[in-house]
C-alpha cells in the first residue's frame, strides 16, 4: 500500500497509508481542517537516468564495440598492405577516404590530397628518405 503525506490549512502534516482504491483525506484527523494531499517529485535512482556516469559509459561501451566491427577489419586489412594506422579506432573511415599512405600512417584524412602528396614527395626528395623513417640521433648528440 502507498503512502501520502497531506497537510492541512493549520500547518499539520501527516502520512498515512491508503490503498490505491481509498478516496483521498479531504479534512485532517487532529482539527478537522481541510487538508489537500502533498505531491513530491519522483525519485528515479541514479542508474536509471540516462546522463548519469554509469549509463553514459553503457552508451560509450556499446558504441566502442560496434565501432571495432568495423574498424577491427579495416585494421587488419590495412596491416596487410603494409600501412600501419595509429589506431584500430576510425580505420574504416581511413580505409574508405584515405589516398596517400601519410594519411594512413597519421589517422588523418586531408581535405587536399594532391598538395599533401607533393608535400610529401617534396620532403623525400629534399631529405633522401621517407618521412616514415625514423630519425634515431646518436647518444649524446
Amino acid at each position: 500500500m502507498p503512502n501520502y503525506d497531506y497537510s492541512c490549512e493549520q500547518g499539520h502534516i501527516f502520512e498515512i497509508y491508503q490503498s490505491f482504491t481509498e478516496e483521498a483525506l479531504t479534512v485532517c484527523p487532529e482539527d478537522g481542517e481541510k487538508v489537500h494531499r502533498i505531491i513530491y517529485a519522483a525519485y528515479i535512482a541514479s542508474a536509471a537516468r540516462p546522463t548519469s556516469p554509469g549509463a553514459i559509459q553503457a552508451v560509450q561501451k556499446n558504441e566502442y564495440e560496434k565501432s571495432l566491427e568495423k574498424d577491427l577489419p579495416a585494421y587488419k586489412r590495412l596491416r596487410k598492405q603494409g600501412f600501419q594506422p595509429k589506431s584500430t579506432l576510425g580505420a574504416a573511415a581511413l580505409e574508405a577516404g584515405a589516398t596517400t599512405k601519410f594519411e594512413v600512417q597519421s589517422g588523418k584524412i586531408s581535405k587536399e590530397p594532391k598538395k599533401l602528396q607533393q608535400a610529401v614527395d617534396m620532403f623525400e626528395q629534399t631529405m633522401g628518405h621517407s618521412v616514415f623513417t625514423p630519425q634515431v640521433k646518436p647518444k649524446g648528440a
